[in-house]
Order: structure tokens, then sequence, then C-alpha cells
């Protein structure tokens, strides 16, 4: 716009008859060009170096409030670049950054940390899992349990550092079965055994109505082992012990019923008899039936 006016204004002047030095003014032109071109390029200059003070700012705040125990790695990695973007924008503009560039160490370092702690973590989740999957019921409720802790532990810090857990957790679930039904065989077992006890102890000197009881508890003990998983069959001998002691049992009740009643007969007969010899024998036939 600016040439364009004076190139209007020269030729005006020529048309009036003035002497114009063309040169002159084309070269207070080209000077106040380049005046405007140099303070346009200043201001650019001083708008670039502002706008990166203030980038720098910025990624300076981030790097200094992040948490680096609990930042998880994109979080860390977003972090490290923007710093480390800024810096590099400072440095190409001439911004000082020697104290700046120490920022970039702890989160280096935390990142190299992070990315080494998720490499462990996948081989760890590897292991506990194939750990979990090869584990049987018969290894025994604390040893199910144990793996599952370690296996639970590794997936919950992975879930931390953003790496799929997915096929882990289900694993994890199947475990869970293992433990529950360990858990069962462990009560089924303890109550069958304590039952074993108890049965011995009243073999010893058995009472039928007792006896029965324990049959009958054995007995379902004995089920709940079966559906648990458990092998019952060395409970057979003692079952076999226990119906022969019920039945020994059974038979020498009857035969104290039927002795009870000849007793009380005895007794009624012997009301009234006068006879001492006679109640003697009554005496010793009542002696003899109770041994």
């Amino acid at each position: 716009d600016f040439r364009e006016e004076l190139l209007k204004t020269i030729d005006n002047a020529k048309k009036v008859g003035l002497q114009v030095s063309e040169g002159l003014l084309w070269r207070t032109f080209l000077d106040v060009d380049q005046r405007i071109l140099d303070d346009l390029d200043e201001a650019e200059a001083l708008a670039e170096r502002m706008d990166a003070e203030d980038q720098l700012l910025v990624a300076k705040k981030e790097a200094k409030s992040i948490d680096l125990k609990t930042v998880d790695e994109s979080s860390l990695q977003k972090v490290r670049d923007n710093l480390g973007s800024a810096l590099e924008r400072a440095k190409n503009i001439g911004i000082s950054i020697e104290w700046d560039e120490k920022l970039l160490v702890p989160l280096e370092r935390a990142l190299a940390k992070v990315i080494q702690e998720k490499s462990d973590l996948s081989k760890a989740l590897e292991a506990f899992s194939d750990s979990a999957q090869s584990a049987s019921v018969e290894e025994g409720l604390e040893k199910l349990k144990e793996i599952r802790k370690n296996l639970n532990s590794v997936i919950s810090r992975s879930q931390e550092l953003g790496i799929n857990t997915a096929e882990n957790q289900v694993i994890l679930g199947e475990l869970t079965e293992k433990i529950e039904k360990a858990g069962e065989q462990n009560k089924a077992g303890s109550r069958l055994d304590k039952l074993r006890a108890r049965i011995k102890d009243n073999l010893v000197k058995p009472h039928l109505k007792t006896l029965l009881i324990l049959q009958k508890s054995f007995q379902s003990a004995i089920e709940r082992s079966e559906l648990a998983g458990l092998d019952v069959t060395h409970n057979e001998d003692l079952s076999s012990e226990l119906a022969t002691a019920i039945a020994v049992a059974r038979e020498k009740a009857d035969a104290e019923r039927q002795l009870n009643i000849v007793r009380r007969k005895v007794d009624s007969i012997s009301i009234g008899i006068e006879s001492t010899a006679v109640k003697n024998v009554i005496e010793k036939l009542k002696a003899a039936m109770t041994l």
C-alpha cells in the first residue's frame, strides 16, 4: 500500500513540473520498509520467546507436581515428552535451560523404572497364572491360598500400571473355586475325623442309642466327604465295626428287656410266699438274671 502511494505521489509531482529524486525516495521507502520488517521480526521473536517461556513454565510445573511413585506409564511419558519439547524449543531460541534440564533426570529414571516393572509384572503374571492353572485341590487349602494371594497382588499392581489382566482374572476366579472346594474338603474331613474318634471311644462301652446316633452322623459325614471329592474307602472297616457293635448292642438290649420282663414276673410271684427256702431260691434266680 505504501509502495503504491509512493509511486502515485512521484507521478503527480512530475505532472506539475516538480523535480523529484526517485532514487532518494526509493531509498527512503526501502529504509522504512526494512525498519518495519525488522520491527515485525523483533516482535515475532519476542512473542516466540514469551510463548516458549510460558510453555517451559507449564511443563516444569507439571513435572514438579507429578507423583513419581503412583503415576502410570502413559501419564509419565506425556509429562516427560512435554518437558523435553519445551526444553528443546527454549534452547533453540536462546533461553538458558541448564538448570531446567535437570528436571528430566528423575522423570526418565521413573519412566525406566515403570517400564522395567511392567516387564517384571508381565513375567510374574504369566508365572503365577500358570501356577494357579496347574494347582489342584489336593495341594491343600493353605498352598492354594498362598498362590491366590500372590496372583491377586500381581494383578492389582498390574492394573495400576495399565496392564491388561482380563485373562488373569478369569484364572483367579477358577483358583477361587478350587479354594472353596479345598475348604469344603477340610471341613468334611475334619468332621469325619472327629466322628471316627467318637465312634472308637463308644465302641469300648457300647450304648445302642448313642451308637445309632453316631451311625447316622457318620453316614452323613461320609456322603458329604464324597461330594467334596475325598476318598472315603478307608471308613468302610469302621462302618462295619459300628454296624456289628449296633447289632450286638441291640441283641443285648433285647435280652435285657426279656430279663426285665421275667424279673418282674418273679417279683410278682414272690409276693405272699412265706417259705424261706422258696424265697432263697427266688433271690438266687434274680441274682442269676442280673449276671
